[in-house]
Parts: structure tokens; C-alpha cells; sequence
């Protein structure tokens, strides 16, 4: 692995501000690279088998067939350190459930293309059960009009499902670059690990951070071809989708008012790029339904004329 000086000197300054109480994350998140890669090597191989490629057609102008493996393996990583080393209490036993059967729908839906009422109906659920299984919602929009806080009170959870069903999709969409999803949420991602270490109210979600990072590493390298690799890996639905889930789940708990270590208005900052990319690409496919209708014309004048016999 080529030596970064921006990765060691974020570490350094992160390490020097919390004291030996970053150490732990950082070795869970090195834990976590580690064993991405060790999956990002195994699945390779088994998804040229299954047949979990991506190929090149109206839409896709890259080269050859490509394994859609590199969210699985930044997946598989996160999933299996956090067993192994943290717990499964303040809701992360639940989000790992919700966010490993949002995986499988998606890598699932990388194989075959599921319809998109299933997959909207699929998100809609796993949000549903993390918003009210974990008891972990949005509390408020923060003072964002400067009036006071808006406080949503029963319209939490609510609003926190269509937070997670806003963030999945927009990351899902922005996944049309090499390494664009990746390197957007590893923007995010280190923000927050920015902010949680700041507060210093917030360990799990630090170390969480930290570890879904380095999981994200090894498929970026493989995405961008750093050495060691040559062949490119992409993402796959699969991980976009559970890079938005995550992400989003970390704003939420970033945004507590017990123990807030930013506004709700910096989370929407931090996602700012994947949430008006997906607004622009709504608004371009609305405009082209209806550019395409109005060229289509109205139908002819025998369809439209009623029999008077």
C-alpha cells in the first residue's frame, strides 16, 4: 500500500486531540481493512462463477466484465470485526441485520435486476425496523430557520425512514464514476470521525467510522487500479446502498440532542453532493417523461371519439 501523508497526519491529529482512546478504533478499523481485502481476494474470483459481473451496454461505457464485489467486501469486513470486537447493544445488532438483508437484496439485485417497486417497498421496511426497532430517530431539524428548534416529536421515526430511504438511493444514483460513491462517503466518513472525536461522546460511532474507512480502502485501490491491483472492481448496488444506510445511521446518532456533536443542518452538508445529484437526475428523467409525452402527441381522433351507435 502506497503511504498516504493526508490518511497519517488526520490519524496523528485525531490521536494527539482524544489521547490512547483512539487506539482501539484505529486497530478496529485496521482489523476491518484487513479482512475487506481478505473478502475483496475471495469473492473476485467467486463472482465471475455466479456470474455477478457488470457488462458494458446503452448506459455503461466501460470495458469487459467487471466483479460487482467491492461493497460486499467493505461489507463482509465491517460486519465480521464488529462481531468479533464490539457489541451489539445501542442498536447496531439491529442496523448489521437491517443493513446485511439490504446487501443481499442488493447484490441480488446486481445479478438479476429486481423491479424498483420491490426494492423501494424493501427500503422502506429495513428503515421502518431500524427507525423503530432501535428507538433511534431524528429528534429535531435544529434552528434551521432561524425561528427556534423545530422539534418533530411523533414525526420522528418518520421522518428518519425517509431520511434512510433519501440517503440509500442518492448514493445508489451518484454510482456511475470510478470511485465516485467511495470517495464520497470516505469524505463523509472521515467529517464524521472529525466531529465524534471532537465531542468525545461518541466511541462506538468513531470506531464505527473508522472501520467502515478501511473497509471502503481496499475496493477504492482496486476501483482506481493502485497497486497491487490490476483489474478494476466496482461497487455494486449492493455497497452503495449500504454505504447510504450507514452513513445515514451515523448522522442520526450524530444529531441526538442528549449528547449532539453537530447540528442537523452540518448533516446535510456532509451528504450535500449525493442528495442534489439525485435531485438532478429526478428532475432530468421527469423532464424527459415529459418532453417524451409531448412529443408523442394525443392520440388519434378515433380513439378519443365516442360511438354514437
Amino acid at each position: 500500500m502506497v503511504f498516504n501523508p493526508i490518511w497519517f497526519r488526520f490519524f496523528v491529529l485525531i490521536h494527539f486531540s482524544k489521547g490512547m482512546s483512539m487506539d482501539a478504533a484505529s486497530v478496529t478499523g485496521l482489523l476491518s481493512g484487513f479482512l475487506a481485502l481478505f473478502f475483496l481476494l475471495l469473492l473476485k474470483p467467486l463472482a465471475v462463477h455466479v456470474d455477478l459481473m457488470d457488462r458494458p451496454d446503452h448506459r455503461k461505457i466501460h470495458s469487459g466484465a467487471v466483479p460487482l464485489v467491492g461493497g460486499l467486501s467493505a461489507f463482509l469486513g465491517l460486519c465480521v470485526t464488529w462481531l468479533l470486537e464490539m457489541p451489539l447493544s445501542d442498536g447496531y445488532g439491529l442496523f448489521l441485520a437491517c443493513a446485511a438483508l439490504l446487501v443481499l437484496m442488493g447484490a441480488v439485485d446486481d445479478a438479476c435486476d429486481l423491479p424498483a417497486n420491490f426494492r423501494l417497498g424493501s427500503q422502506i421496511a429495513l428503515g421502518a425496523a431500524l427507525a423503530y426497532g432501535s428507538g433511534i430517530s431524528l429528534d429535531s431539524f435544529g434552528n434551521l430557520l432561524g425561528f427556534g428548534v423545530i422539534e418533530l416529536g411523533p414525526l420522528g421515526p418518520i421522518v428518519t425512514i425517509a431520511a434512510i430511504i433519501a440517503a440509500t438511493n442518492a448514493f445508489n444514483m451518484v454510482d456511475g464514476i470510478d470511485g465516485l460513491t467511495g470517495s464520497l462517503s470516505l469524505v463523509a466518513l472521515l467529517s464524521l470521525c472529525w466531529l465524534f472525536s471532537a465531542s468525545g461522546r461518541f466511541p462506538l460511532e468513531l470506531t464505527f467510522c473508522l472501520a467502515l474507512a478501511f473497509g471502503l480502502a481496499p475496493y477504492l485501490m482496486a476501483n482506481l487500479r493502485i497497486f497491487p491491483f490490476k483489474r478494476k472492481i466496482f461497487m455494486g448496488d449492493a455497497g452503495s446502498m449500504f454505504v447510504g444506510f450507514a452513513v445515514v445511521w451515523l448522522l442520526v446518532q450524530g444529531t441526538d440532542l442528549e449528547r449532539s456533536a453537530f447540528r442537523p443542518v452540518t448533516a446535510l452538508w456532509l451528504v450535500a453532493i449525493p442528495l442534489m445529484d439525485m435531485v438532478a437526475i429526478m428532475v432530468r428523467r421527469a423532464r424527459k417523461s415529459i418532453g417524451h409525452d409531448a412529443r408523442s402527441g394525443p392520440p388519434p381522433s378515433y380513439l378519443s371519439q365516442s360511438r354514437a351507435y
